[in-house]
């Protein structure tokens, strides 16, 4: 499984914009900005979802059943993509 980051990178050979994403650059890429996870059918913005070798897309949450996976979100999240933080200081979580 890959991040649509790391899809994106390998599959159309570009970079993505950093910070927020218009609707614009979507549609100037022929990429829908909601995908729906094809196992759960969870909504997501696409820069959320991890996408198998066959281009299916899923979430976070049915991508980590593979421990693999697991590793790849865990990294991806904790890197420069952490958008956890955001200017008005870190989001609280409930666990």
């Amino acid at each position: 499984m890959k991040t649509f980051e790391q899809w994106f990178r390998e599959n159309r050979k570009a970079e993505m914009p950093n910070g927020n994403i218009d609707e614009g650059w979507f549609v100037e890429r022929g990429l829908h900005m909601i995908v729906e996870c094809c196992c759960c059918g969870m909504s997501m913005a696409l820069p959320n979802a991890m996408l198998d070798d066959e281009g299916n897309i899923y979430c976070s949450s049915c991508a980590s059943d593979d421990s693999e996976t697991e590793t790849e979100i865990e990294d991806y999240w904790s890197g420069p993509n952490d958008n956890r933080k955001g200017r008005y200081g870190e989001f609280e979580y409930d666990e």
